[in-house]
């Protein structure tokens, strides 16, 4: 089996977004990494495929796509369709070609070239009722929002195992089934969530030091352009 799919999900609004990110994806990579990780990219059902993103992400890695169909917009129902829609359709399609997928939103940022075997290899540790395993935090900090961002590791039937996932609307799935998603996940230290962040600071790429691989959550251009600067991507 091929240890990772990486799903890139992205509508017209984050398109650019959704391009930083391949660009520094495939940027971190000397070569073609192979087997090692294929990436999916996932669009909107009103956005058409962009091909200026297949080529640059399909340099490094083999690329697959796959155009949602769920009818939902705005948010965070298109965000959920789009989930709902891409996991549906890869354990239908998929299930027995990879080990994990990555639900890898646009706003999510890689700080080293090693990150998505990192992920494989602490999803190879959990335990075998750990389906889900992403960055677990307190929303509301009274215990009360304790949940695993939706931007994590699945297991790639999840859509069988907990269907309920794939249909939310106008209520995050991360955030509505938090209590159910955190009873069968695992927190991984891989993957940091800084909500709806903007302005990163440079000190801010030291998180590596401390086991940091990804960071979530920069709706702006900051630290993709702090990656893109110290590694020297284009």
């Amino acid at each position: 089996m091929i240890p990772i799919l990486i799903v890139v999900p992205y509508w017209t609004g984050d398109r650019a977004q959704a391009m930083e990110l391949c660009r520094i994806v495939a940027g971190f990579q000397t070569v073609h990494v192979g087997n090692a990780a294929h990436v999916m990219l996932c669009s909107r059902q009103d956005c058409p495929m962009d091909n200026e993103m297949i080529y640059m992400i399909s340099r490094k890695f083999n690329t697959l796509t796959y155009k949602t169909n769920s009818p939902l917009r705005g948010w965070p129902a298109g965000p959920n369709g789009m989930f709902g829609s891409a996991m549906i359709h890869i354990s239908n399609n998929l299930v027995d070609k990879y080990e994990c997928v990555y639900w890898m939103e646009p706003d999510a940022t890689p700080l080293c070239a090693n990150w998505f075997t990192n992920l494989v290899n602490e999803w190879r540790t959990r335990h075998p009722s750990a389906n889900i395993m992403g960055c677990r935090s307190d929303c509301h900090g009274d215990g009360t929002g304790d949940h695993i961002t939706g931007c994590a590791v699945y297991h790639t039937n999840i859509a069988r195992i907990f269907p309920a996932l794939t249909y939310c609307d106008n209520v995050a799935w991360d955030y509505l089934h938090r209590a159910r998603i955190v009873a069968m996940g695992k927190h991984t230290n891989l993957i940091e969530n800084w909500y709806k962040a903007k302005n990163a600071p440079p000190g801010i790429l030291d998180r590596i030091n401390v086991g940091v691989n990804i960071v979530h959550g920069y709706k702006d251009n900051s630290l993709t352009n702090l990656v893109k600067n110290k590694f020297k991507i284009r």
